[in-house]
Parts: C-alpha cells; structure tokens; sequence
C-alpha cells in the first residue's frame, strides 16, 4: 500500500473516531479536547488545536483545545484574525472566506514568513485550517499541522472537510442543549416560585376562612344557640332550618380552609395528614380509598410534603370527576433518596396515548412532579382503570 492510500485510510479510521467521540460527548469540553487527540494520534499528525473567534476592539482567537507537540508554537507566534503587520496567514484566511487553507510547504508558503521561523523549530512542515461552520454560522476553526510538505492532498482535505463539519454540528447541538437545559432549569425556577407565591396566598386565604368567616359564623351559631335556649320548645321552624344551615356552613368554611392549606401538613406530618385526609375524601365522594404506605415515619421537607399532598389530592379530584371509579389504591413509599406515589383506580379508563394532559388535572400533576425534578407516569386503557406513578426525589442529607 503506498503512502497516499496509507494516509487515506488513517483519515478515514480518524474520522470514525472522532465521529464516536461526538456522539458520545455532553459538552464542549468533552467534545474538542478528545477530537484534537484523536486526530494527532489516529491520524500520525504532529499538533491540532481548535480555536474561537471573540469579538472586541482587536478581534482574538481563543485557543479551546489543544493536543500534540505544541512546545509553546502559539504564544510565540499568535494567531491574528485581521491583516496586520504580521500578515492575515491561513487561519484567518479560512475564517474570512470560510474555505479550507492548506499550506503545502511551510519553507516555501508565502503567507508563512513570520511564522516560519517557529513551524520549522517544532517540525511543523505543512498545515490545514479548516473553518467550523452550521447553518451559515462561523463558531471557530480547527487546524492541524504534519511534520511532512503535503501532508494534505485533495481526498484527505476533502474528508478532513467533512470532519470540521461534522465537529461544528457537534458543538452546535450541544449549545443548543445546554441552552434548552438552562431554559428548563430556569422554568423549574419560576414554576417553584410560582408553586410557593400561590402555596402562600392559599394559607391566606384560609386562615381569612379561619379568622374571619369562621368566627363570624361561629358568633352567629352562637347567638342563634342562646336565642334557641331562651326560647325553650317554643322554637320556631324556620329558626331551626336556619341552624342547620349555619352548623353546615360552619363544616364548609372548615373543610374549605383545611382544603387549601392543610395546618396539620406541617403541624403533625405528612403521614398524618393523609391519615385525615383520606377517610374524609371517602366519606364525602363514596369512592373507597385503600391507603398502603412505608418509611412515612421520617419528617419529608416542607416542600416535598406540600408538592406530595397537592399531587394526591389533584390526582383524586381527577378520579372524582373523569373517572367513574367506586374504589382507588393511594400506594406512598418513602425511601432515603426518593418519593413514591402511585394512585390507581379501577374506573372506565382511557387512552392514554391519544388523549393529550389537559383538560383535567394532569398538566398541574405534571407541572409539580417535572419542576422537582421528578418522573410521571400515566398508564390507562378503556375499561382497565388508571395508574399514575410519581416519583420524587429526595433532598441528600449532608
């Protein structure tokens, strides 16, 4: 096999190395650094680095990765981006036109004068800038050196071209998860704020229930109690119609407080609180409540237990209103990392496939689970019931 051929093929096994080392990679840092490795190790080259262009009054590269001899070449030599008195040179080259720039010979290459000098103390005898370009954006440029002239002929520059192509798809993919992974994150910020500013005005309003409605009804349950006892037997019909309807009253007003800020959640826990909870939604709705739990023994954080019982209590108020089941399975599991929920009832189900979380009380489910980090699971068939699964995890104890 002659040297060409030799030279193609080590081009060609770089590439499906580098090509693996961009699949594999979860940032920028685990991308460039193994890809310039690859590429002198694989591919017998002497140095490759890959640089960013940063904008400013005097435009500089910004040297990302490097691997291979080195032995100080760019601090001695600098990369300038615009003509200057040390002349364009091929990196800047490929970064304004946005074309390959190879150097055959680095002894003989006109744009090579003031740079020469350095090359040939390192052994650099030939080069190739290569500029990473997406979609018509400019990100940097990778360029590689050999210590032989002609190091790059036509079909190794050309798969060396598709390489750089594929390396700044690599780079742009990942900005863009990395940008996505922000922008989820921050959402996750502003739904907890969300989440814990609406928490706040539920207990307001509850202890207004509490403070204010609630005694004032209780003053007037009062007050129609002594009017009943004063007048003995002679109480009038529609008297005692009224008391019923102040002593329901008063129920509601409770039930309505303790509905939209459980005291007892962070008076007596979790568990206990569900231990309430629970039997009064059976008694209200008719629907059976079958409640099976472990590890609730331990105090969950304020936030875990809060988010867990909203869960609970939307996901029940979804059996109540879509469906049409007589019983349901509450399963709560606490372990030293994680939160799980499971609630299945055996009404008429539906397909979960095709019907999209809105519409009911699943996307606030969701909403809750995904902002903590958390997994949801929805499974449901026609005439099979429903099956949410939850899982939360929790807070590493220090």
């Amino acid at each position: 096999m002659d040297k060409v051929s030799q030279k193609a093929n080590s081009t060609l096994l770089t590439i499906i190395r580098c090509t693996s080392a961009i699949i594999r990679a979860v940032n920028e840092d685990t991308l460039l650094a193994p890809v310039c490795r690859i590429i002198t190790e694989t591919g017998g080259y002497s140095m490759c680095w890959v640089g960013y262009p940063r904008p400013g009054r005097r435009p500089e590269l910004e040297i990302v990765a490097l691997a291979g001899f080195d032995d100080g070449y760019l601090d001695a030599t600098g990369i300038p981006l615009t003509d200057s008195g040390k002349g364009s040179g091929p990196v800047s080259e490929a970064l304004r036109t946005r074309q390959p720039c190879i150097v055959k010979d680095i002894l003989t290459d006109p744009s090579y004068p003031v740079w020469r000098e350095e090359a040939v103390k390192r052994g650099y005898r030939s080069s190739i800038s290569l500029p990473l370009v997406h979609d018509k954006n400019l990100l940097g440029v990778l360029s590689i050196y050999a210590t032989e002239p002609g190091a790059f002929p036509d079909d190794v520059a050309e798969l060396l071209g598709g390489l750089a192509a594929d390396l700044a798809y690599g780079i742009t993919v990942l900005r863009t998860r990395t940008a996505r992974d922000r922008s989820e994150e921050g959402l996750h910020v502003l739904v907890n704020r969300l989440q814990d500013k609406r928490e706040e005005e539920y207990r307001g309003i509850a202890r207004a229930l509490h403070d204010d409605v609630g005694q004032q009804v209780a003053l007037v349950s009062f007050l129609l109690n002594k009017m009943r006892t004063s007048l003995g037997e002679m109480v009038p019909e529609e008297l005692a119609q009224i008391w019923e309807i102040i002593m329901e009253l008063m129920y509601r007003v409770r039930d309505l407080s303790l509905s939209l800020s459980p005291a007892m959640l962070h008076d007596i826990g979790f568990l206990a609180t569900l231990q309430w909870y629970l039997p009064d939604f059976s008694k209200k709705t008719g629907i059976q409540v079958d409640f099976m739990n472990s590890g609730l023994e331990i105090k969950l954080p304020a936030h875990i237990a809060t988010a867990a019982y909203r869960i609970i209590q939307e996901a029940l108020a979804n059996v109540v209103c879509h469906a049409s089941a007589n019983r349901v399975e509450v399963t709560v599991t606490a372990g030293k990392k994680s939160l799980d929920i499971l609630i299945q009832d055996n009404g008429i189900g539906f397909n979960a496939a095709t019907i999209p979380l809105t519409g009911s009380g699943l996307p606030g489910i969701r909403e809750r689970v995904h902002s903590l980090d958390g997994t949801f699971k929805l499974e449901s068939a026609p005439g099979k019931g429903t099956r949410l699964v939850v899982h939360l995890l929790l807070p590493v104890c220090s």
